[in-house]
Formats: structure tokens, C-alpha cells, sequence
């Protein structure tokens, strides 16, 4: 697995998302062994499906 690529999965969410709006949200973490401790307040991450870039995701609580 790519080190760059974390592997969460949405729980909680609003559906269908519009493009541009803010919500907030709730994720699972996928996979066991990797390092997640990058994922705290204030850090951000995008969103990816494959090679395309869909969102961007600010992280304001853990």
C-alpha cells in the first residue's frame, strides 16, 4: 500500500453531497498496520477515487 494513501471509509454523511458545500462527517479507519497519527486537528487530506482528486477534508476533531 502506498504510504501516501490512508484508507478511510465515510460512516456518517449527508447524501447526496453537493459540490462546494462544507459538511462534516465521520470516518472509519480501513486498515490495520497503518500510521494514522497524522490524522489530528487542524491537519488536512484529499479525497481520492483512483487517480482523480474529488474533495478536500480539513480534520477539526478526533
Amino acid at each position: 500500500m502506498n504510504p501516501d494513501y490512508l484508507g478511510v471509509q465515510f460512516v456518517v454523511c449527508a447524501d447526496p453531497v453537493d459540490f462546494g458545500v462544507d459538511l462534516q462527517v465521520s470516518v472509519q479507519l480501513l486498515y490495520d498496520g497503518v500510521d494514522y497519527s497524522g490524522l489530528v486537528p487542524g491537519s488536512a487530506f484529499a479525497i481520492r477515487e483512483g487517480a482523480r482528486t474529488v474533495g478536500a477534508v480539513h480534520v477539526v476533531s478526533c
